[in-house]
């Protein structure tokens, strides 16, 4: 199965997908560790394993996407419409298909495996479920999902917008647009603080509403930029950027868990976490990895597999089994825990090949 998953490495570029591989185990692990969390009542910081998680495929996505966006500005004579909607075709032949099949299956599995009657809320079928409040408790990972599908369909037509007018300087337009939008997110994030932090509310009515994070992945559309336009630096700096970056992140972390300014964390503390990360980028861009082949499979793997992996970890495999087991010591727990993060990697193989990989194929034909 695994041979059957893995594709060309020559096409990889192993260092990025070595930051989804991470991504994806975090927010695996952090959902997991409440099997055993029990044990370990002072561990509540392993909330930071899932936002980091959550956070660097945000800055990836915006990354790679709005590399593919400036490529086509800078490398094309004209950028309408027509490049938008096949943008758009492509994206979401690859994303929406199998997140309608997952929302399905979830539906299933919490009103006729778990027993717990779920009425079906229309408003996911439009990743609307979140706009502008909190998210509601089915299928709660999706609040993510849902910030990424609106970024999609928001950059290209920004780009569109910040060239009615003709520029012979196409680079600097792209960042004054880059830069408005990302300024203008902030200000939304912003208009919701009223001085005071309370780290439920902030997760609930910030973090996971889709108006307050559309600039956690204009940090990795602008970090694209900057590899693109300014590669040269980009990659003669890219070890001072990496360990920049990781400083920053660090920082970020250490004021918002010492709750020293409300307003950091309501606003900012989000935004220097996606700009670490975003200086990440530039180091693992250019990374060749491992020689080691099997870890380089690992590597390649996990980071195919991850998107089918985010879909059914949570609502479709973890809420199942922490519904009909309890661990009531240490070793049962862990056993559990060992057993849920291979289930759910086996699970989300297999939904990756038979429902993934087929619109995948779809995908490269139409690029073709």
């Amino acid at each position: 199965m695994i041979n059957k998953i893995l594709p060309d490495l020559s096409k990889r570029a192993i260092g990025l997908d070595l930051l989804r591989a991470l991504a994806i185990l975090m927010v695996l692990f952090y959902h997991g560790w409440i099997f055993v969390s029990g044990f370990f009542p002072k561990a509540g910081m392993l909330f930071f394993l899932g936002y980091w998680g959550v956070e660097l495929f945000f800055v990836l996505s915006g990354f790679l996407i709005g590399g593919i966006l400036i490529e086509k500005v800078l490398n094309t004579n004209s950028f309408g419409l027509n490049t938008i909607i096949d943008f758009w075709k492509r994206r979401w032949i690859r994303t929406i298909p199998i997140y309608l099949i997952a929302l399905l299956l979830h539906f299933i599995s919490i009103n006729y495996i778990v027993g717990f009657p779920t009425s079906f809320d229309f408003r996911y079928l439009f990743f609307a479920q979140n706009l502008v409040h909190a998210h509601p408790s089915f299928f709660p990972e999706a609040w993510s999902l849902s910030v990424e599908e609106w970024f999609y369909l928001s950059l290209p037509l920004t780009v569109l917008i910040a060239f009615i007018f003709p520029t012979k300087n196409k680079e600097k337009r792209l960042l004054v647009a880059f830069l408005a939008l990302l300024l203008l997110f902030t200000y939304f994030r912003w208009s919701q603080s009223d001085g005071t932090f309370d780290i439920n509310s902030w997760d609930k009515n910030i973090r996971k509403v889709v108006a307050f994070r559309l600039d956690a992945l204009l940090y990795g559309v602008i970090a694209a930029w900057f590899f693109i336009t300014k590669k040269s630096f980009a990659i003669t700096y890219r070890k001072y950027l990496l360990l920049l970056g990781a400083i920053l992140v660090l920082i970020a972390y250490f004021v918002f868990y010492k709750k020293f300014c409300a307003g950091f964390n309501n606003v900012f503390f989000s935004s220097l976490s996606s700009l670490g990360f975003a200086l990440t980028l530039f180091y693992f861009k250019t990374w060749q990895g491992p020689k080691n082949k099997s870890i380089l499979n690992a590597i390649t793997f996990l980071s195919v597999i991850s998107y089918s992996l985010y879909l059914i970890h949570y609502t479709f495999l973890f809420r199942v089994l922490n519904n009909f087991i309890i661990a009531r010591t240490l070793m049962n727990a862990s056993v559990l825990l060992f057993v849920y993060l291979l289930f759910a990697i086996v699970l989300a193989s297999l939904f990756h090949y038979y429902f993934e990989k087929p619109f995948l194929k779809l995908k490269e034909k139409m690029k073709a």
